[in-house]
Order: C-alpha cells, then structure tokens, then sequence
C-alpha cells in the first residue's frame, strides 16, 4: 500500500521518514508484506483491513478515533477490532464506524450487523445521545437491536441502513 500528501499528524501512515507532505508515492513498509482489502480515511486518521481480518490504524488520535490516545507515525494494531469480523470501517472527520459482521464478539456481547463507533462527537455523530467523544469504540446505542447491512459516514454525520 502507497501513500502520498500530507503526513501532518502521521496521517499517511510513513513514519517520520517524509515529513509533513510527499508529492511522490511512498511504501507504508509496516503493511508491505500484507493483502489490504479495505482501506478509510478520516480528517487525519486511515484505517486498513487485512485479508486475515487484522485492523490497522494510524494517524492522529482524533479523541480516540484510532483506537489509541497519541498520534500513530505508522499502522498499528487495533487489538479490539481484530478478528471480530469487521466488515466495513468508514471515517468521518473526527470519528469512525464500523460495521461487525459474520462472528460473536463475546467480550461485548454483540453479533451480526453491530455497528461500533468512536472518537469525537460534537454533533452526536456517535449515536450514543451525547455530545462527548468516545476514546473506545462502543456500540451504537441507537442502533439497539436493529441488524445494520451498510454504514457511512462524512464529517460529523453518521448513516445506517438495514
């Protein structure tokens, strides 16, 4: 996987090694050997899914949106998303989705169609009736009991469909 643009943050996933801008691809080596199958992109936060169902994020932290509280230079596990059968992962500007699918998550007692989220909610784009931002991903209150098939997400907005 290739990055370029702005670094700010460690927004392209590349380390220290570019500086804040590259107008040139560059090789995110911490996923060089893996077959990404989805990829998003929030204000200044990426998430990556693999092919064996690992979780990456980098980036700012975004009040938690990446799963960590500091800026990540370069990918990183998100050790709670991994194997759970995330589906999809879509970012706002501030804050991510994401959409768990085939397997039980038992720590969280969720299944099929859950969708989680985190990090900044100032216009309450987490779904949980608050306006706080989340520094853990969490399910969507509001999506209680609703099996949601897709999910998407732009700025501070939040979109389900079931």
């Amino acid at each position: 996987m290739y990055a370029w643009g702005s670094n700010s943050e460690g927004r392209s996933g590349v380390g220290n090694s570019m500086g804040d801008v590259s107008h040139s691809l560059t090789l995110l080596v911490s996923l060089q050997d893996m077959h990404i199958k989805y990829i998003a992109c929030g204000g200044n936060f990426s998430y990556a899914i693999t092919s064996t169902d690992q979780v990456y994020s980098w980036g700012g932290s975004c009040g938690g949106a990446t799963g960590a509280l500091e800026v990540r230079q370069e990918p990183e596990l998100v050790p709670v998303l991994c194997n759970k059968g995330v589906q999809r992962i879509v970012a706002g500007y501030h804050h991510v989705l994401v959409l768990l699918g085939m397997c039980k998550i038992v720590f969280l007692s969720v299944g099929n169609g859950v969708c989680m989220s985190g990090g900044g909610n100032g216009d309450g784009q987490l779904g949980d009736k608050t306006n706080k931002q989340s520094r853990n991903l969490k399910n969507v209150e509001i999506l209680e009991d609703i099996i949601v098939q897709d999910i998407s997400a732009c700025a501070s907005q939040s979109f389900a469909m079931w």
